[in-house]
């Protein structure tokens, strides 16, 4: 379809315009305008219609530049995600090397993170073990001084499982292969994995600040219990927080790759188990 020569021209001038304003516009005319918009601009120049037309390639101009600011808002929003993302795993690895050991480390992760999602101070957590001291729960989380005994105390006193506590990465691999093939899982990795999916948007939401804070923990356990009633129990929530923490091994759906998207697919993973633990007295 022919564009109209006055059109272009003038399209062309308000794009030089917003290029002196500081804003670029990529694209002639036939790019950015849809066939109904250029029929408009026909009629309207045929007709003799000039303020119409003009109206027409304002108005496609203010959209184009709204979809640039919208585009320009969702990189800025992916790059925070993964600043943020960058950032935990630099404090992870910080408190990775000054453990004394791989599984000091899990556990002292585990219990940070299940401690934070029910909001317990290191203070209230270690008086309702009623077996260490504030101090003592400070060098456990940093991956030292830990003893069976202890982990015991402490997975009694945040309500879980005490083999939740030693849930990582690889773990959640296998569980995953292992709860895959089962029909109520398939269809919470729908609910999950499926666009539009306005639990997993949700999630996203409140990843975008701190992953690992009560709130954004708190949102991860909401997202699964929409989908599935398993995910109600503090036991639950606390595997999907762990889960949430230690995300999917590499190799595990790498189509999905949204960050946010694999970690709350094992949060469902370990959510999943940690209730099945829960349920057998484990």
């Amino acid at each position: 379809m022919e564009i109209p020569k006055d059109a272009v021209e003038y399209f062309e001038k308000l794009k030089q315009d917003m290029r002196h304003r500081g804003t670029e516009i990529d694209g002639d005319l036939r790019e950015v305008a849809s066939d109904d918009q250029i029929r408009s601009l026909s009629s309207a120049y045929q007709d003799g219609d000039d303020e119409k037309a003009r109206n027409v390639l304002h108005d496609l101009l203010r959209a184009k530049v709204k979809m640039g600011t919208v585009e320009a808002k969702r990189h800025l929003k992916a790059v925070k995600q993964e600043v943020a993302r960058r950032e935990e795993t630099l404090d992870a690895l910080s408190q990775r090397r000054n453990a004394e050991s791989k599984i000091d480390y899990v556990v002292g992760r585990n219990v940070q993170v299940a401690r934070e999602l029910f909001g317990l101070s290191k203070t209230a957590l270690a008086d309702k073990t009623g077996a260490i001291t504030r101090q003592t729960l400070l060098k456990i989380e940093k991956g030292k001084g830990l003893r069976l005994g202890v982990v015991e105390a402490i997975a009694r006193a945040l309500g879980v499982p005490s083999e939740a506590l030693l849930l990582e990465t690889n773990k959640i691999g296998v569980l995953y292969e292992l709860t895959q093939p089962t029909d109520p899982m398939q269809t919470l990795f729908r609910e999950i994995i499926d666009e539009p999916n306005e639990a997993a948007l949700y999630a996203h939401r409140a990843a975008e600040g701190d992953r690992l804070d009560q709130e954004a923990l708190t949102v991860v356990g909401d997202v699964l219990e929409l989908a599935d009633a398993r995910y109600e129990n503090p036991a639950a929530r606390a595997g999907a927080a762990i889960g949430w923490l230690w995300g999917l091994p590499p190799g595990r759906r790498p189509e999905l790759e949204n960050p946010v998207t694999r970690d709350l697919v094992a949060a469902a993973v370990g959510g999943w188990w940690t209730h099945e633990l829960a349920e057998t007295g484990t």
